[in-house]
């Protein structure tokens, strides 16, 4: 076990280690006002490589 977590600094890296994401949306994708446009851009990416 590593004395100190893994530091993950996008989804993109993330998302190559696991088989689906799982994903809460209220507050990281939006706001409950906008949504944040660098979450929904990670979420494109990872749909356009077919991660579910």
């Amino acid at each position: 076990m590593a004395d100190t977590p893994d530091i993950i600094t996008s989804l993109d890296a993330l998302a190559r280690r696991y088989a689906a994401i799982l994903c809460d949306v209220w507050g990281v994708v939006h706001n409950g006002e906008w949504h944040f446009p660098a979450a929904a851009a990670a979420l494109a990416r990872a749909r356009a490589a077919n991660v579910p």
